[in-house]
């Protein structure tokens, strides 16, 4: 048997609440981040979790993997071009 808690939410449990309201995904993903993230690595974390929140049998396991590291490299490469325009500019 399962018992119930009956207690108001909490603000951020509340934004979550209204974010599956909007978009459905039966499940919650919530993260709290600690300290300096480079933002590579925040990168390669939301392309992963975002191509996994997308499998949905045991066959597409492999193809959510192969499009995250599509993904991420392809945001790498889109990323270190920006950077190189910006720096370049700054430098001149």
């Amino acid at each position: 048997m399962v018992a119930f808690i009956d207690r108001p939410l909490g603000a951020t449990e509340q934004a979550l609440w209204r974010c599956d309201r909007v978009y459905p995904l039966h499940f919650v993903l919530a993260a709290q981040v600690l300290g300096y993230v480079e933002p590579s690595r925040l990168m390669v974390a939301l392309a992963g979790c975002t191509w996994g929140l997308t499998t949905t049998c045991s066959r597409s396991v492999g193809r959510s993997a192969t499009s995250a590291v599509v993904t991420t490299w392809v945001g790498l490469f889109v990323v270190d071009f920006f950077l190189s325009l910006v720096c370049s500019t700054a430098l001149e």
